[in-house]
């Protein structure tokens, strides 16, 4: 038996569990969780789950409401990106860099309160 550790903490971690646990098509690939994980949710927030208790009642909340787990995550953007705006009020012009996702995601998010 050979046992592989691995932090997931990327896209890219995530994957290369995935390509190693797809390696080979006749064995049996156990994946174990060492708790506490912190999950990232779309919108960026962080849920602590403390066990594997925890992680079954979210899978099973998972697979109630399986249209969280389709947000959009098609869209790659290169950052830095800058956004221009323009206030008619007081006719005053501005910009903001924004270097991630995250810091995207809360750029929208200001114009939906």
């Amino acid at each position: 038996m050979k046992f592989i550790k691995s932090a997931v903490n990327t896209v890219a971690d995530y994957q290369k569990v995935v390509d190693n646990i797809n390696a080979n098509a006749t064995d049996d690939d156990i994946v174990k969780i060492d708790f506490p994980v912190t999950m990232v949710y779309y919108n960026y927030f962080e849920k602590l789950i403390l066990d594997e208790a925890d992680f079954k009642s979210l899978i099973d909340y998972w697979n109630l409401y399986p249209d969280l787990l389709s947000k959009i995550n098609g869209l790659n953007i290169n950052y830095p990106i800058t956004v221009n705006s323009y206030n008619i009020s007081n006719q005053f012009a501005s910009s903001i860099s924004i270097i991630s996702d995250q810091a995207f995601f809360y750029f929208i998010k200001k114009f939906d309160s």
